[in-house]
């Protein structure tokens, strides 16, 4: 994948996600929806609104951020994240 069409794919699910945000009244966004056993999800990540997933994102894409851009200036990201960190409020 090259850098053009990475940054086309996020921009493509990010009006993929807004479009089906956008369907959704006020209470749907902030009533969690318990959803089925994945691989590699905590039991306690299975329960959340659509609004704390929006959260979740935004904390992950910073995070992500500050990674992609350190490695771009070769320094070894100095951040150790923990699961908890990323998690919504």
């Amino acid at each position: 994948m090259t850098w053009h069409s990475g940054v086309e794919l996020f921009h493509e699910e990010g009006q993929n996600i807004k479009a089906l945000i956008e369907l959704l009244n006020n209470d749907q966004l902030l009533t969690p929806v318990l959803i089925d056993r994945l691989r590699g999800l905590e039991d306690s990540s299975r329960f959340w609104s659509p609004v704390m997933v929006l959260e979740h994102l935004v904390i992950v894409g910073r995070e992500l951020k500050d990674i992609i851009i350190s490695l771009n200036e070769e320094k070894v990201p100095n951040k150790d994240l923990d699961i908890a960190d990323v998690k919504p409020s």
